[in-house]
């Protein structure tokens, strides 16, 4: 299971990472809320731990993007904030549930296994945009009920928005996303030629060219 730890306060990401390294968990640190976005859209995580008070972009604007993205990721909130507003506009934005500093390690260890079980057991593998359709466990893609043949690296590339849903992929993004680091000249410019291929099996009105910027699939 891999975990994205978003907390400003490093000293307290770095006892995070620590405990559910011995938990044999994955995980990554990030510091912002901007930096957390880019993680999770290039990235896959079975659950964030989402700090409130961040810089750029707070916990509560990032879980707000990613669900108006139909992001489903499962998201424990972490604040200071105990009052039970903020408990509320925290969970009405999306969260999966809210712990208040300072906590235990038992519970937060509880908490993540709660929401881990509970995506697991709940999470649809089927996900929609339109006449599109993607059942990530048969790793298969139909149009209109018409099962499209797509290579690995084309599945890849529309899981990415399928997954993310009215969310703007620069060519820098979806390369590194394909091949890593790796070679970004090159595979930058094979981008292009995949989402080509892409736009003519799931026809031109889904992927969407934002002139200077990069792609987005439309809702």
């Amino acid at each position: 299971m891999r975990i994205l730890i978003v907390e400003d306060e490093i000293k307290l990401s770095n006892n995070i990472a620590d405990l559910l390294k011995t938990q044999k968990y994955e995980c990554e640190q990030v510091y912002n809320g901007e930096e957390a976005l880019d993680r999770i859209y290039e990235q896959h995580f079975d659950l964030v731990l989402l700090d409130i008070m961040m810089p750029y972009l707070n916990g509560i604007e990032v879980l707000k993007a990613l669900r108006e993205a139909n992001n489903s990721i499962g998201v424990l909130m972490l604040s200071a904030r105990n009052q039970v507003e903020d408990k509320v506009n925290g969970l009405d934005a999306g969260a999966d549930d809210y712990l208040s500093k300072p906590f235990s390690n038992t519970e937060l260890l509880a908490r993540i296994r709660s929401l881990l079980r509970r995506h697991s057991d709940t999470r649809s593998s089927v996900i929609k945009c339109r006449d599109l359709m993607m059942d990530d466990v048969k790793k298969e893609v139909k149009l209109c009920g018409e099962a499209l043949e797509l290579t690995s690296k084309q599945y890849k590339i529309l899981e990415l928005f399928m997954m993310n849903i009215n969310v703007t992929f620069t060519r820098l993004q979806l390369s590194e996303y394909l091949w890593g680091d790796e070679n970004t000249d090159r595979s930058a410019n094979a981008v292009d030629a995949h989402l080509k291929n892409i736009r003519k099996k799931i026809g031109e009105g889904y992927i969407e060219t934002i002139h200077s910027i990069g792609y987005i699939l439309r809702a």
